[in-house]
């Protein structure tokens, strides 16, 4: 980092939570090295599935044991498949809407070279060495995998892309919309305020993709929420550190297997017609007043606005769910006039809160056990707008509710809309991932 990279930091940042960033990344660091550290084995050989030892039918699918993995085939659908290689640490199912799946009519049967499982749409061939392939009710053959391997905890699976396939998805990317060519890792991560093409990851990775050729179309999800890799180069090949080998195959045209797989994992809401309209936002409305005058240029200007968003600054000392009442002594007011002019007003709201006793968000969270800890149990310490902050355990049902119970604090002042920031999770360091450890 050049001594021009360091001063716009502190300048952003202030002093305070500069210094503050150089001992979180130590206390990150020192964290994730104990972590990795118990976690890796040198010793950990690059093991394939061996020899397919058996292969039966179980509940809406089969099971294939080869020597040094098993396969799970399930048939959700006749056009819906999940295939899970084990040994790994199961996925916990939070990108899964809907459980309740009618399965298919399937055949198992063994070949000179394996065997074949099938349904009304979809058929897979299994060979002797875990080798895929997966074809289409048309008999066109849309997927070649080759055996996974799995290193440690670690899996690789690898599958052959034809040449003039194209590749789509993996969430928001700085490349262009044919991901073919590239490698793209699968780890949330903020890129600081600004980035350029090719810049990798941002803020929303995820490990879905779509692939296009002569053949046909099909597209592959994986049920992994570990860090990991996809690259697409003459293979489509995947890696994840940890977890099981679980994904999802649905063949068919690309408006059809989209919508297959919202059925998986949920359809968005309909957004209100003004959410669609323009939206201005940037960091730097310090007050009512300067909300005001903006509303008014606009008007000048006769230019459409949908909504305003509000960033940070309207917090009180950056606490969340709060607002300043010097900087926006009547917010509700302003609300007010501003859905006159069917102007909207949004609010940000950032995953840290405070640590501050006399703050009664952070005092409530303590009380209700909300906050992230260290395998020791401790309580995870980390650093962002307002100095050092404890993260809501989000896995934790009840967190979630703790924290859906405090947006009214907001909407009944009049905000229309929520923008969540900050929850890659996003955190102050000086160097290295700007994340929370990996062990929280």
């Amino acid at each position: 980092m050049s001594i021009i990279s360091i001063l716009r930091s502190i300048r952003t940042l202030g002093l305070n939570n500069s210094l503050a960033a150089v001992l979180y990344a130590f206390q990150r660091d020192r964290i994730n090295n104990a972590y990795r550290k118990d976690r890796i084995r040198v010793s950990d050989k690059s093991l394939s599935p061996g020899s397919l030892q058996e292969a039966y039918s179980i509940q809406m699918g089969a099971r294939f044991n080869f020597e040094h993995a098993n396969l799970e085939i399930v048939f959700l659908d006749s056009d819906v498949v999940r295939l899970t290689w084990k040994p790994g640490i199961p996925p916990i199912p939070y990108a899964i809407a809907d459980f309740n799946w009618p399965g298919a009519s399937t055949a198992l049967t063994e070949t000179g070279e394996g065997w074949r499982f099938r349904s009304d749409a979809i058929t897979i061939d299994i060979g002797e060495r875990g080798n895929l392939t997966l074809i289409d009710m048309g008999g066109n053959v849309l997927r070649e995998e080759e055996p996974p391997t799995r290193v440690g905890e670690a899996w690789t699976h690898r599958a052959r892309i034809p040449e003039q396939a194209g590749l789509y998805g993996l969430g928001e990317r700085a490349a262009g919309l044919n991901l073919r060519g590239g490698s793209y890792r699968l780890w949330n991560q903020d890129p600081g305020g600004s980035y350029k093409s090719g810049h990798d990851p941002l803020y929303f990775c995820a490990p879905v993709y779509l692939c296009l050729h002569l053949e046909g179309s099909y597209l592959v999800f994986y049920e992994n929420s570990f860090d990991g890799f996809v690259s697409f180069n003459e293979h489509a090949e995947a890696h994840f550190e940890s977890g099981m080998l679980c994904y999802y195959f649905i063949p068919g045209p690309p408006d059809t297997v989209l919508n297959r797989f919202s059925d998986l994992t949920g359809k968005p809401p309909l957004p209100p017609l003004w959410a669609l309209g323009y939206h201005q936002s940037r960091w730097g409305y310090k007050n009512e007043a300067e909300i005001r005058e903006l509303s008014t240029n606009f008007d000048h200007h006769d230019l459409p606005i949908s909504a305003i968003h509000l960033d940070i600054d309207y917090m009180e000392g950056y606490r969340v769910f709060t607002v300043d009442q010097k900087r926006f002594p009547d917010l509700k007011r302003l609300a007010t006039e501003l859905l006159e002019k069917h102007i909207r007003l949004v609010a940000i709201v950032d995953p840290g809160v405070k640590i501050d006793r006399n703050y009664s968000i952070y005092n409530n969270g303590v009380q209700e056990d909300a906050f992230c800890k260290l395998p020791s149990g401790q309580l995870l310490r980390s650093i962002v707008w307002p100095g050092w902050v404890h993260f809501p355990d989000f896995t934790d049902s009840k967190t979630r509710q703790w924290w859906m119970d405090l947006y009214p604090r907001l909407l009944e002042k009049g905000i229309a809309g929520i923008w969540h920031d900050m929850n890659e999770p996003a955190a102050f360091a000086a160097w290295g991932g700007k994340t929370l450890p990996l062990n929280t």
